[in-house]
């Protein structure tokens, strides 16, 4: 029913957490599952292309781990470039940027669906009428527009999978440039753009950092790992003053330390190490 469109997501969080990275992935990868038919030859499997865009109240990996049987579930990297968390808020209790000439966000909001549920309908079909008219030259405009978002949002440092995510969003803001110039929204130029970059930026700003999703899940793990634990794993050891002596370290205290993981010192400089 979407194939080719958006597909909203409304409240997410009432679909089941166990199966949330499966859904994900296959709304993503656009192919359902293999089925067999009832003689036990493989049927062909649905196929489609959607833009999903999920309007629940919680992210994706609260999502995943709000069952006691997800709640150790690691938040894969696949997982993380398939369904982006964007947050709805530019500013503490502020959803909109610019309320317009409405009094308050609630009215600009009953606003706007208002209109949707009256008008809607024409933006797809005139698009895709301006967009088949001359369709290399419109593509290859996308493509320029979308090289250009993703060398504006991302650094040399970014991991691949920041990169692909703003890919995603230099999509978005392709076809918004191209829908402006086509008189299909009326909108000034540029404006999609600066707002697929708004909205890029909130995602990587809530992220918190540019590695990939594996090395944020090690860093975290250690994190949790220390604040368990602390100390309490680390045997303290003295270690001889030239290195090069071949004497033994000197373990401090009798007591045994239990699941032993590492050492700990003081160095030189009077740190711990």
């Amino acid at each position: 029913d979407h194939n080719d469109c958006l597909i909203a997501l409304d409240e997410l969080g009432v679909s089941n957490p166990d199966l949330a990275a499966d859904l994900y992935y296959m709304l993503a990868n656009g192919h359902g599952k293999g089925r067999a038919t009832v003689v036990g030859s493989a049927r062909q499997s649905v196929q489609w292309r959607v833009m999903t865009l999920s309007s629940g109240e919680t992210s994706s990996a609260v999502h995943m781990r709000s069952t006691a049987r997800g709640a150790n579930k690691r938040y894969t990297g696949g997982v993380a470039v398939r369904m982006v968390d964007i947050p709805i808020e530019v500013a503490e209790d502020q959803s909109f940027e610019d309320i317009g000439c409405f009094e308050n966000e609630r009215a600009m909001a009953e606003h706007i669906g208002r209109e949707a549920r009256r008008v809607y309908g024409h933006a797809g079909p005139a698009f895709i009428t301006h967009l088949v008219s001359d369709l290399d030259a419109h593509i290859k405009t996308a493509e320029d527009i979308k090289t250009r978002f993703i060398e504006a949002v991302t650094e040399q440092t970014d991991d691949p999978q920041v990169k692909r995510v703003a890919g995603r969003f230099g999509v978005v803001a392709a076809a918004g440039e191209l829908a402006v110039r086509f008189g299909v929204l009326p909108w000034r130029a540029e404006a999609a753009f600066n707002a697929a970059v708004i909205c890029f930026s909130a995602w990587k700003d809530a992220r918190g950092t540019s590695q990939s999703e594996e090395e944020r899940d090690a860093l975290r793990a250690l994190r949790t790992f220390f604040e368990l634990y602390g100390r309490s794993r680390f045997e303290a050891i003295t270690a001889p003053d030239d290195p090069n002596s071949g004497q033994d370290v000197q373990r401090e205290g009798e007591g045994h330390v239990r699941d032993r993981c590492g050492y700990r010192t003081v160095g030189a400089d009077g740190n711990a190490v």
